[in-house]
């Protein structure tokens, strides 16, 4: 927590450490703006602007280089409030780096998946419980207008356009 100055006035064991393995050292009575590299500081200290002037709570993400390394926050900002005046402002901060990679690497895959299922000389579809296209590919889509001239897309159900034939009721048993 801080006060109206920006100046810490409490803090936990555990963002001590976090701290601490980036290379700095913390006090009470220290300003935020001691551990913020220069150019976070202007960013910084609107952040705490918007709280200890305007009262507003903030939920962002923020990312920093550490030795090389990039590491991604989230931070929660609080006004504290004692007889409904401002003294001062509660974070809470949490290291999401973890969580921003996997994003970033789940988001790789899905792209390699989608360019291999795109180029493939294979028809590629899914339908859901409902017979609703999920996905497809291009290879799918020229094939589908031989049952329905008008194309298909993403939410169509997929025999709707087609014959009701013994071929289509084995595929919906499938």
């Amino acid at each position: 927590a801080v006060d109206e100055e920006c100046k810490y006035v409490n803090f936990n064991i555990p963002f001590v450490k976090w701290v601490k393995a980036r290379g700095y050292d913390i006090k009470i009575g220290q300003t935020v703006q001691t551990l913020v590299i220069d150019h976070s500081k202007t960013d910084w200290g609107r952040y705490y602007d918007q709280v200890l002037k305007e009262g507003k709570s903030l939920d962002f993400e923020y990312s920093r280089e550490f030795n090389g390394e990039d590491i991604f926050m989230r931070f929660l900002l609080k006004p504290v409030y004692v007889k409904g005046k401002i003294i001062g402002a509660t974070g809470l901060g949490i290291d999401v780096s973890d969580r921003h990679y996997q994003r970033v690497a789940l988001e790789e895959n899905q792209a390699r998946l989608k360019a291999l299922v795109e180029h493939t000389d294979a028809y590629v579809w899914s339908i859901d419980t409902n017979y609703r296209y999920i996905t497809f590919n291009s290879k799918f889509r020229q094939i589908a207008k031989y049952f329905n001239k008008n194309g298909i897309e993403v939410g169509d159900i997929a025999f709707s356009a087609v014959e009701e034939t013994p071929y289509v009721a084995k595929w919906k048993k499938i």
